[in-house]
């Protein structure tokens, strides 16, 4: 650093190229001006690659490392970002006041195929979504366990072990099978009170007659095999 002392003599400088009582004309062209005469401004100043606080400063030739660790953390503001749960919010503490980015302007951005566990080449028109486990890809394949779209037209079968609606209030829910005599036939129909259940024909003890005295004769047509009535009498 610039040395304020005359280094000939060691009295007081009074200012550039001056030596005070040691030599009054102590100025930048005589023997004095090596040694304190008019400092060198700085040359460089540079940083320390593994330690980003530090910088050395370049003095005339000579070098002083400072560290400014304190100095940057007494600036330093907190800044953070939660989730708010009850308000929906991404809540961002930062700099210049809170700001906020609600759920909706937050999932206008997002689309479900961006989910890591979606996949969005398997979702098509009209897809169904649906949870695969310990999926199968194939020979040499590791399967990969998400969501999946299916399309309900292309996954068809012979049978079904459950039928899938909802009830009156929305729910979805499956009609489970008929839980006794499964060997016999049932029938999916509305079955009044029942609503949307199994059921099988009632055996009457006579056949019942509307009001023209007539009985309804259940036959099949042999070409479509629709079930039709006749009303014949009793």
């Amino acid at each position: 650093m610039y040395n304020p002392f005359c280094h000939s003599c060691g009295g007081p400088l009074l200012g550039c190229g001056h030596c005070g009582a040691c030599q009054p004309d102590c100025g930048c062209k005589n023997k004095c001006a090596p040694k304190c005469g008019c400092p060198d401004a700085i040359s460089s100043i540079e940083a320390d690659t593994t330690n980003p606080t530090n910088l050395r400063y370049n003095f005339g030739g000579k070098s002083y490392w400072y560290d400014f660790e304190s100095v940057v953390k007494a600036g330093e503001t907190c800044t953070s970002i939660l989730a708010d749960t009850t308000t929906r919010n991404l809540v961002y503490n930062a700099e210049c006041g809170r700001q906020t980015i609600s759920a909706r302007s937050l999932g206008s951005i997002l689309h479900l195929a961006d989910i890591g566990d979606v996949d969005e080449t398997s979702i098509d028109h009209n897809s169904l979504l649906v949870y695969r486990k310990d999926a199968d890809c194939g020979e040499n394949c590791e399967g990969k366990n998400g969501w999946i779209g299916i399309d309900p037209s292309e996954e068809g079968d012979t049978s079904l072990d459950y039928i899938l609606g909802s009830d009156n209030e929305g729910d979805v829910k499956s009609l489970m099978p008929p839980a006794n005599n499964t060997n016999q036939f049932y029938y999916l129909a509305w079955a009044a009170q029942n609503k949307a259940s199994w059921t099988q024909p009632t055996i009457a003890a006579s056949a019942p007659v509307d009001g023209d005295g007539k009985v309804w004769r259940v036959y099949m047509d042999p070409t479509t095999k629709e079930l039709v009535i006749v009303k014949e009498d009793a």
